[in-house]
C-alpha cells in the first residue's frame, strides 16, 4: 500500500499544506474539509499547498484541488499550489491544470510545526459525493479527456442515486 501524508502548518496569512506520497481519494475529502472550514474560520484567508515533495495524484485529489482553488476564489481568499517543475511536470501537466492552478514556485514561512490531516473516511454518500464533485470539476476543463472524466462522473452520480435512501 503507497502510502500519502498530509501535513499542516500555520502562515502569516493562513496554512501551508504539504502532500507528500501518493495523496488519492482517500486523503481528499479531509483536505476538502479542512479547507472550507479554514474558510469558515477566516474568508481571507491563504491556503498555499506544496505538492514538490508528491510523488502521485489520483484524479480525485487532483479534482479536489481544482474545486478548492475554485471555492477560496470565489469567497475573496487565497489558494496557490508551490511546485517546481519536476512536479508540474510529473502531477499536473498531463491534465493541463498547470494552466489552471496559480502555481508559485516556494513556499511562505510556516509558524510552528506541522500537524498531520488526518484521512477520515465520510459516510458513503458524501464519499461519493466528493468523488463526483472531483471529477465534474475536471470534466470542466478543456482539453481531450474531459469526456473521461465527465464519464466516470455520470457513472458514479448513477451508482450513487440507486444507492440513496428510498432508492430500488
Amino acid at each position: 500500500m503507497r502510502k500519502c501524508l498530509v501535513e499542516i502548518a500555520r502562515t502569516a496569512n493562513g496554512y501551508l499544506v504539504r502532500v507528500e506520497g501518493h495523496a488519492t481519494l482517500k486523503q481528499s475529502p479531509a483536505l476538502s474539509r479542512f479547507v472550507a472550514q479554514a474558510l469558515a474560520d477566516c474568508p481571507q484567508t491563504t491556503i498555499a499547498i506544496d505538492v514538490r515533495p508528491c510523488l502521485y495524484m489520483d484524479s480525485t485529489f487532483l479534482g479536489c484541488l481544482l474545486t478548492s482553488q475554485r471555492t477560496l476564489i470565489k469567497s475573496g481568499a487565497q489558494f496557490t499550489v508551490i511546485v517546481d517543475e519536476d512536479a508540474r511536470q510529473r502531477l499536473l501537466a498531463k491534465t493541463r491544470l498547470d494552466s489552471v492552478l496559480r502555481l508559485v514556485p516556494s513556499a511562505p514561512d510556516s509558524i510552528g510545526a506541522f500537524v498531520t490531516l488526518t484521512a477520515q473516511q465520510p459516510a458513503e454518500i458524501e464519499f461519493g459525493q466528493h468523488i463526483v464533485d472531483s471529477h465534474l470539476a475536471l470534466a470542466e476543463l478543456p482539453g481531450t479527456h474531459s469526456h473521461v472524466f465527465r464519464d466516470i462522473a455520470d457513472q458514479l452520480t448513477r451508482e450513487l442515486q440507486a444507492r440513496r435512501p428510498g432508492c430500488i
